[in-house]
């Protein structure tokens, strides 16, 4: 295989993460700038180099098969390098910036604000930095409706006609208190359960896999809150055992126990994107400083 025939198959991929990502061929067409038919084309030719159907359409709307689970699992570096080649992730120098908006959601700021904040003020010490806390859906909107140049978010279904680039990653996890005893850390999918709230549009995909595969069709949370932060302290606090993601549940060491669903131990259900979403009109040269301040925090 030549080189261009790695890039090639490479752009197929994220193709094929554009559509499961925006739910539609249309939508998808329109983030990556091209036809409705030369998504349809770039896709069945992914489809015949794997051998396997990718796609279910089932009521107007895409998901993925096992097959394309698998497959962007393991291909996501190649994706995001194609990523990161398309907006130019490398900044050398520094852009004349006077004033930025984004929002964030507040388990991510609370890590994240103080120390991005001394970064920005290092570079760009007349920098106004204004940031918006709300929840996944609520920053999406707000930069949908021009109110935040970006915003910093969990991979989700209404992110349609954005720009959003992948920064980071995390996964779910089940945790109870540390001071569980250690008699009781067994998993009894019976346990009063904390969850985020689900949008109008339900729970983000990988959320739903996740809850699905852990505790079946049937799952009926005990307490749901739109912040991680009240899910997190209740799961301390020993009510509930919370669903959270990773870089959560572990902030402080030694306040929380990870306890692994059945058959989940190798599973890569619940793992998701962190992504930074903007306007595509946006001034890109600010899109790609926030780019390159950001991502070295999450790492």
């Amino acid at each position: 295989m030549t080189k261009l025939d790695g890039v090639e198959h490479a752009k197929k991929l994220w193709i094929l993460e554009q559509v499961l990502e925006t739910g539609s061929f249309r939508a998808a067409a329109l983030k990556a700038k091209v036809s409705t038919p030369a998504i349809s084309q770039a896709l069945s030719n992914l489809e015949r180099l794997v051998g396997k159907p990718l796609l279910i359409r089932k009521d107007g709307k895409v998901f993925p098969t096992a097959a394309a689970e698998q497959l962007l699992a393991v291909t996501k570096p190649a994706i995001q390098a194609l990523r990161e080649l398309a907006i130019g992730a490398d900044v050398s120098d520094v852009p004349n910036i006077a004033w930025i908006s984004f929002g964030a959601y507040e388990s991510l700021a609370v890590d994240l604000l103080p120390k991005l904040t001394e970064r920005l003020q290092s570079k760009l010490p007349k920098l106004k930095l204004t940031v918006r806390i709300a929840n996944n859906n609520s920053l999406a909107a707000m930069v949908r409706n021009g109110e935040l140049c970006a915003a910093i978010v969990e991979e989700n279904d209404n992110l349609g006609r954005l720009l959003s680039i992948p920064i980071a990653q995390d996964r779910l996890g089940c945790y109870v208190a540390a001071s569980t005893p250690q008699s009781e850390r067994s998993w009894d999918a019976s346990r009063s359960v904390g969850t985020i709230s689900p949008g109008a549009d339900g729970y983000a995909r990988y959320y739903s896999k996740f809850i699905q595969a852990a505790f079946g069709k049937n799952f009926r949370p005990s307490l749901l809150s739109d912040s991680y932060e009240v899910l997190r302290s209740s799961a301390v606090y020993g009510s509930v055992m919370a669903i959270l993601p990773t870089r959560v549940a572990n902030r402080r060491a030694g306040e929380l126990v990870e306890i692994v669903p059945p058959g989940l131990e190798d599973s890569s259900k619940g793992t998701h994107q962190i992504l930074l979403t903007s306007q595509p009109n946006c001034d890109q040269d600010e899109i790609r400083f926030l780019i390159s301040e950001i991502t070295p925090l999450l790492a």
